[in-house]
């Protein structure tokens, strides 16, 4: 049997929620994020474009330090990169490394993504 990762059920089957990723033989993320909630996937750990850059044990000294001082990051940048960054990740699960019963910069993430698809159907409505 092939293990499988940890995974956020999202309690909205249309909602985007948080995998995380595991190294093991055989996982497939997509395939485990379309049998989710049929969304395809993002990996945003690092070294992608959507990695936290702030580390624990370097720039913070536990994961809600770290995630704290990703948003505040994400808060200084310009609305207009911010939206370039966050626009991709719209309408899709995000995947991590980090255990789903601990602060993750992708719940920020995904938070910032669907306040965005959110803020982008009133507009066209």
């Amino acid at each position: 049997m092939i293990p499988q990762p940890e995974l956020v059920v999202p309690t909205d089957p249309l909602r985007p929620c948080r995998l995380r990723v595991r190294r093991v033989s055989g996982f497939n993320l997509e395939a485990t994020s379309r049998a989710l909630n049929g969304l395809p996937v993002r990996f945003v750990g690092r070294p992608t474009r959507w990695g936290n850059p702030f580390r624990i044990g370097h720039e913070a000294s536990d994961a809600a330090e770290a995630v704290g001082l990703f948003l505040d990051w994400l808060d200084r940048l310009p609305p207009h990169y911010r939206e370039r960054l966050l626009t991709p990740l719209v309408g899709h699960n995000l995947a991590c490394w980090c255990a789903l019963d601990r602060p993750c910069h992708a719940d920020i993430l995904l938070g910032l993504a669907c306040r965005l698809a959110a803020d982008r159907q009133t507009y066209v409505s």
